[in-house]
């Protein structure tokens, strides 16, 4: 490792831990929707609130797990998570109702760290870089993608094998085997605490550690006083609910459409292959253009897909939607993390994404129960939510372009991190 800056060692560890943390089936649950459904008797709306249930256990987590990242690291937390993830995800492919599997998402949400932008794995690289933040964020989006393209099949071939209780299982051993090792050998808090400086850049001995003085530094309870706060979080709420609810309905959508599980499984893939390209390629845009009118230019292209999704169902669409969707959503998942990063520095940003992600959460657990409702209520067709999301992720993209960057002194890391 001599020679090459540790944080580059931190965006593959996390790189590696998203890739194969997409076994929760978050990004792939729309996979899960119809064979659930049919196995355990309910509906695909009654289906649609499993997601949700997760996201409110995750969001009560995250609270607590935001500031422990800013005193010590993701590294024991996130093997911790992977271990008793696993553990609960092997419990919900034996349950035998639906009532029990809607408690098991629940419990799961709580140690669930694969969402994208989550503070365990977002946060640590964030604390790593500044000059660079856009172009490391982007490239743990790689590892988004190569999870996503990976279980879209995997979780297909298990499915249609073994049922979607056997794609769990297995998803649960091979969370187990990989991620613990991953975190506890290669994850580290910061670089200050290796004598390190973001970056990897030097500065004169007489600054000291824990002195970067870089970047604007804001504690948690400085932020939610700025409008620039209010302003992100409600966008992200708005564009989570939207983009929940086509991720987790589309296939269902397609399959109505006379779409085979072939065409859908490939449509995911590319979707994930996709999201990769916008991730990366948005990292090499931060910094040449405001962030916030790149995140609402993507919010905008997302919209656009899910427009064009409606009007016409056939294969070459949804294949040409997944992608450009893809693309949106690799660069509004970069750009959530960046934003934070660059409006309120390092120093508390476990604390603030702590609070910020459940808030922003609710819209994304919002969203499939209500598609799923509207898709019951008229006539069995997705025309209405969908339009509703379409709506949602416009105003999002306004918000986005309003919330200009907070105005504050810089000062030094060390004193936001003791006061």
């Amino acid at each position: 490792m001599r020679g090459v800056f540790y944080g580059w060692w931190i965006v593959v560890a996390v790189t590696l831990i998203i890739t194969i943390s997409n076994g929760l089936a978050n990004f792939t649950f729309g996979l899960l929707v119809v064979p659930m459904a049919a196995d355990l008797g309910v509906s695909r709306g009654l289906i649609g609130w499993l997601p949700t249930a997760r996201l409110v256990g995750n969001s009560g987590m995250n609270i607590v797990l935001g500031p422990l990242v800013d005193r010590h690291g993701a590294r024991v937390l996130l093997a911790i998570a992977a271990a008793i993830a696993a553990a609960i995800l092997f419990a919900i492919s034996r349950a035998p109702s639906y009532a029990l599997v809607l408690a098991l998402f629940f419990v799961l949400g709580a140690f669930d760290f694969s969402m994208p932008g989550h503070v365990l794995t977002a946060v640590p690289v964030a604390k790593w870089f500044v000059r660079r933040r856009g172009q490391a964020i982007g490239y743990i989006g790689v590892g988004v993608a190569a999870g996503g393209i990976f279980y879209s099949f995997f979780h297909q071939y298990l499915i249609e094998n073994l049922g979607w209780r056997g794609a769990l299982a297995i998803s649960a051993g091979i969370i187990v085997v990989t991620i613990i090792p991953i975190s506890l050998l290669l994850l580290r808090r910061q670089p200050e605490d290796m004598g390190l400086e973001p970056d990897g850049e030097r500065q004169g001995p007489a600054q000291g550690p824990l002195t970067w003085s870089g970047e604007v530094q804001w504690t948690r309870a400085e932020a939610i006083r700025t409008s620039a706060f209010r302003k992100l979080v409600a966008a992200y709420l708005l564009a989570n609910f939207a983009v929940s609810g086509f991720l987790v309905h589309r296939a269902g959508m397609w399959e109505d459409g006379g779409l085979s599980p072939a065409v859908i499984a490939s449509a995911f893939a590319l979707d994930s292959l996709a999201f990769g390209f916008g991730a990366v390629g948005t990292g090499y845009l931060v910094g040449r253009v405001p962030s916030r009118f790149i995140a609402a230019g993507a919010t905008l292209l997302q919209a656009a897909t899910i427009a064009v999704m409606v009007a016409w169902v056939n294969a070459p669409v949804a294949i040409m939607v997944a992608m450009i969707f893809g693309i949106g959503g690799g660069s509004a998942v970069t750009l959530q993390t960046v934003l934070w990063a660059e409006y309120y520095g390092r120093a508390s940003l476990g604390s603030i994404r702590g609070i910020v992600f459940p808030a922003t959460m609710i819209g994304f657990g919002l969203g499939p129960p209500a598609i799923g409702i509207l898709y019951g209520s008229t006539g069995q067709s997705y025309v209405v939510g969908f339009a509703i999301s379409v709506g949602a992720l416009i105003a999002a993209a306004m918000l986005l372009i309003w919330a200009r960057r907070p105005q504050k002194e810089p000062e030094p890391l060390a004193a936001v991190v003791e006061g």
